[in-house]
Parts: C-alpha cells; sequence; structure tokens
C-alpha cells in the first residue's frame, strides 16, 4: 500500500448547523495483502498506540481504521477480542 501523505487531497467540508466547518479526508479502500498482521484487540488499545507499535508512526492510524472499517470518533465500538488487520505498508512510513 503506497502512502498517500495528503489525505485531504479529495476530502470533502462538513458544515455544521452552528456555523462550523470540518475537512474529513476521503476514506481509503483496502485489500489484503501479503505480510498483513492481526492484532486482537484488548482493553485500553487506541488506533495512534497500534500504529507507533507496528509502523513507528502514530499519525499512520488511518491505515488500521481504513482497512478495518473503523469510524474513528467512536473506536470504543471495537469490541475486546476483535481481530483487526494491520496492513503491511512496506517501509515507507513517514
Amino acid at each position: 500500500m503506497a502512502i498517500n501523505n495528503n489525505i485531504y487531497q479529495n476530502g470533502y467540508i462538513i458544515n455544521y448547523d452552528e456555523g462550523d466547518q470540518s475537512l474529513q479526508r476521503a476514506k481509503g479502500t483496502y485489500t489484503k495483502q501479503d505480510g498483513d498482521t492481526i492484532h486482537i484487540w484488548r482493553d485500553g488499545d487506541m488506533l495512534t498506540a497500534m500504529a507507533l507499535k507496528y509502523y513507528g508512526n502514530p499519525r499512520l492510524w488511518y491505515y488500521i481504521g481504513d482497512a478495518n472499517n473503523i469510524f474513528i470518533p467512536f473506536p470504543d465500538d471495537i469490541q475486546i477480542g476483535s481481530q483487526l488487520v494491520i496492513p503491511n505498508i512496506g517501509n515507507n512510513t513517514k
């Protein structure tokens, strides 16, 4: 999986009733690859901590989220014991 350093390039703006705006990134798609890892979700796990552990960079959490169809504002909805795919993104972890 190639790293897209501009994850907001194809994003979109959400306008809220209160007048606030939010720039949302376009959700990626993922196809299972050789070299993927399976992580068993445990109590206290965080996507940023998993990205740090597996990629050395907590800002790459969105690869894990996208590969597992996790809606990030609600990561607590992940059931303890769930198997999450940790995508093999190669050495491109900057």
